[in-house]
């Protein structure tokens, strides 16, 4: 028979009868009772950094608390298990990514299947679950783990007015060898936490507390966006393309003072379609920056579509070199519907030129030609700022003359015998 039970590294007495030793000989709402493999290092995305601006939570804390949660399995290894948070929606809410603590995921190939089901429905969760419908479901690959948040992307429209029910679900792993335990706290919670197990005699979403585990607060939070329609900005595949009218050579990626820059942004409709789109570049302009062209009608944009707007700016001539600027982005509609977005960038680029032979070289003593060392700049740039360090050895300075000479013959003198013609021979030092 399978039981509910927490996981931990040591076995433990329950309020609940453990099952007797073997393998898979008895299942319980109780912790694991055996070791598990150490889980790897997850990446993990922070909560809010996500796909969309709104954030549902009925956890008071983020907390991950080790050995606080259930699972129904036989020495720690799950059987079906379903975990539940109702939401309450005073709007529209385009989902487009949960987000579940795991205190423990260990699977027998390094990884386990994980599904995340999107329901909706008018009538009070639990009792009326039979009559919701389902509005997406997304099936996932969770890699070994521990005391993270995992973000799983899907895709669902939930109105107003009805309650938006999210299930987390671990299919039986015990065959597979899985392991899983469902991150929670005892912080405090807005609403309860509902699990489902029928292998432990739980055929129906029941609370963790009337199952007697009440410090058993699920970590779960959705995130999404305004329902109905949307707009975006596709800053992240926005593209930038420098010119240089004067010189072709400097059209190199590379937005030097003095250059014209045009900038390309994709604006997608979702849901539906949208006229009179116009996307304009925000006010004030950064510094260094001058608007030639702020403005982009992009006309009508259909559902699943996208149009791109094309902006040109100038890089002062006087700007500062080597500086980082965003460029806002602001979309409207004839229906209402707006979005908004930046471009990042950066005037010029920094970079170190180094001599061609290996260094340092000899100075021949008494020879006035004196020796050179050659850099060779294998790209066309426009120098705004060049600053020089020359490091010699020598024991009388007045003997030293320093020079740089550029490809087109113009020297320019950084040391001339210092101390010349004031003493005959110049300083010392």
């Amino acid at each position: 028979m399978l039981k509910l039970s927490r996981f931990t590294a040591v076995p433990i007495v329950m309020a609940l009868a453990m099952g007797s030793s073997g393998a898979f000989a008895q299942n319980a709402l109780s912790h694991a009772t055996s070791e598990l493999p150490k889980p790897q290092r997850p990446t993990v995305l922070p909560l809010g950094t996500a796909c969309g601006s709104i954030t549902l939570t009925q956890s008071t804390s983020q907390t991950i608390t080790s050995a606080n949660s259930v699972s129904c399995n036989s020495g720690g290894l799950h059987a079906d298990n379903s975990y539940y948070r109702s939401f309450p929606l005073g709007a529209d809410i385009n989902v487009c990514e949960v987000q579940f603590a795991i205190e423990t995921a260990a699977g027998a190939g390094g990884t386990q299947p994980v599904t995340v089901n999107l329901y909706t429905g008018t009538g009070a969760f639990p009792g009326t679950f039979g009559s919701y419908t389902q509005i997406a479901s997304s099936a996932i690959s969770v890699p070994d783990q521990a005391a993270t948040i995992f973000p799983a992307a899907i895709s669902g429209l939930a109105t107003a007015g009805s309650n938006l029910v999210v299930e987390v679900f671990t299919p039986d792993g015990q065959a597979a060898g899985n392991s899983f335990f469902i991150g929670s706290n005892a912080a405090g919670e807005t609403a309860p936490s509902y699990l489902a197990a029928a292998g432990c005699g739980l055929t129906a979403p029941a609370t963790t507390a009337s199952i007697g585990f009440p410090g058993m607060n699920i970590v779960m939070n959705v995130v999404g966006n305004p329902g109905g329609p949307t707009l975006s900005v596709g800053s992240a595949s926005a593209t930038i393309a420098d010119q240089c009218s004067s010189n072709p050579a400097q059209a190199n990626g590379v937005i030097e003072p003095g250059e014209s820059v045009t900038i390309q942004v994709p604006v997608s409709a979702t849901g539906g379609s949208f006229t009179g789109v116009v996307a304009s570049l925000g006010l004030p302009a950064p510094a260094g920056i001058t608007y030639v062209t702020s403005t982009a009608n992009l006309g009508s944009i259909a559902d699943g579509s996208s149009a791109t707007a094309t902006f040109v700016v100038t890089a002062d001539q006087a700007a500062t070199c080597v500086s980082a600027f965003t460029l806002p982005i602001n979309v409207t509609s004839t229906e209402g519907a707006t979005a908004t977005g930046s471009v990042a960038s950066q005037i010029g680029e920094s970079g170190a030129i180094a001599p061609n032979e290996t260094l340092p070289i000899a100075i021949t003593d008494n020879l006035p030609a004196g020796v050179t060392s050659t850099i060779t700049v294998a790209q066309d740039i426009t120098l705004t700022d060049l600053e020089v360090a020359v490091a010699i050895d020598h024991t009388w300075v007045g003997d030293v003359s320093i020079s740089l000479t550029s490809p087109g013959g113009t020297t320019v003198s950084l040391l001339d015998r210092a101390g010349v013609p004031a003493s005959t021979f110049g300083c010392s030092n």
